[in-house]
């Protein structure tokens, strides 16, 4: 495995001279739609946000990747991407995807968003969004309205991802759907919430490529 983020705070980063996480580092901008800000002056919809991962970091991690994949038959990159708590995902994320795959990963690990999001595929390889947080989430203490507005905004449904072998690599794709407890640590979710996770993952996975499908009463997710 190798790992990346694209949430770089300053001095995070690691360099010659100190530790820290390997950065990649995403520029934004933001396009305004002038037709529609004339129409609809001040509407936040006439703007679409552009981001992209900066040239130099991305051919480096490209590069690492490469040289990882050298000494080993499977190679899982993790990335922490994304934001926030909904289905959405950055304009960076699915270019990224492929460019790691291109450079040899042969599953992306994506997490950071506190939602489910899809499982995609791209040249037969998966591609896991966010499987939403499984270890454990934010307990509710004090804190400020705002903040308690941001942690109900989270969603305690998750899952965790099997991967399954064959010969020629990954053949399956299998989805265990998870949920939060009261102590906000994961369980094996019940049959309703396991049932709405499949409807969620079925929908967003297959813009992605994914097919979700039921098969034995397992979830399994193959390329479309």
């Amino acid at each position: 495995m190798i790992a990346f983020s694209c949430l770089a705070p300053a001095g995070f980063g690691a360099s010659s001279t100190r530790p820290g996480i390997a950065c990649l580092q995403v520029t934004t901008g933001y396009e305004v739609d002038p037709s529609y800000q004339m129409e609809e002056p001040g509407d936040p919809g006439s703007i679409t946000i552009r981001t992209r991962v900066r040239d130099q970091d991305l051919a480096a991690a490209c590069e690492a990747v490469r040289e990882a994949k050298k000494s080993c038959d499977c190679l899982i990159v993790s990335v922490h991407w994304g934001y926030g708590s909904t289905e959405a995902l950055a304009e960076y994320q699915e270019p990224l995807a492929m460019a790691l795959i291109d450079a040899g990963a042969d599953v992306i690990h994506g997490h950071h968003p506190h939602a489910i999001q899809a499982v995609g595929f791209y040249r037969g390889k998966p591609v896991i969004f966010s499987a939403n947080v499984l270890i454990g989430q934010q307990v509710f203490l004090p804190a400020s309205e705002q903040v308690h507005e941001i942690w109900r905004a989270m969603s305690d449904e998750g899952f965790i991802t099997r991967l399954h072998f064959g010969a020629q690599g990954i053949n399956e794709v299998e989805i265990i759907p998870t949920v939060l407890n009261e102590g906000r640590l994961p369980e094996i979710a019940p049959p309703e919430i396991a049932g709405r996770i499949y409807e969620r993952l079925s929908r967003l996975s297959a813009l992605r490529g994914g097919a979700v499908r039921r098969v034995e009463g397992r979830i399994i997710v193959s390329p479309e």
